[in-house]
């Protein structure tokens, strides 16, 4: 059975993209993870709504300015 190099080709190319998935090693438990809004932007923790144990971060940008962030 032979592989056209096309479809070798596309196969590898989706095999790299799913190794390389990016990650959130981020843990909004503790105080070390600081981001700093610019242009009115924000961010704030606070509990999950649906577990009340586990701390998300909160971002806010309500689109005022393209040039809004966090740092």
């Amino acid at each position: 059975m032979r592989i056209p190099f096309t479809q070798l080709l596309l196969q590898l190319l989706v095999l790299t993209q799913l190794a390389f998935a990016q990650q959130m090693p981020i843990d909004f438990s503790g105080s070390s993870e600081v981001f700093t809004g610019f242009d009115g932007s924000g961010f704030s923790t606070r509990s999950d709504p649906n577990n009340a144990g586990n701390t998300v971060g909160q971002f806010f940008n309500d689109g005022s300015k393209p040039g809004k962030g966090l740092q």
